[in-house]
């Protein structure tokens, strides 16, 4: 008797629901989403300070610039140098109007290259 009425109770719920649902997606079927798992995260980014009034920070700096010196320059200057290099002979191959291979042998000669060499001198700056 209790579960003929419980039975009748939920059927009568859901044909409450019968009548919101559209005739395009009347269907017998009943989905439930549920999510099990920990939360999701959501990141936050920390808030942007406030930019400096006339190039003046309110806050301490990070280092003390009267001691910044720096590196000491480099004491030196460039050079350029000629250098001469062998190029050894080498054979050659083309092909001809028929596709027949033709070897020429191209002899050795010497090329000029020139090269930028920096010198380190210890006094001030420029040649010397």
């Amino acid at each position: 008797m209790k579960t003929n009425i419980a039975l009748a109770s939920v059927v009568a719920a859901l044909s409450g629901f019968a009548g919101l649902a559209s005739t395009a997606n009347a269907g017998p079927d009943i989905h439930i989403n549920a999510r099990f798992g920990p939360p999701p995260i959501v990141v936050v980014r920390p808030p942007i300070p406030p930019a400096p009034a006339f190039g003046f920070s309110s806050r301490a700096p990070d280092r003390d610039y009267r001691d910044y010196r720096g590196a000491p320059a480099p004491r030196g200057y460039w050079k350029e140098e000629v250098i001469k290099r062998w190029v050894p002979a080498k054979w050659v191959v083309t092909r001809g109007y028929r596709g027949r291979e033709h070897r020429v042998l191209r002899e050795g000669y010497f090329t000029y290259r020139t090269d930028r060499v920096w010198v380190e001198t210890g006094r001030g700056y420029g040649r010397g």
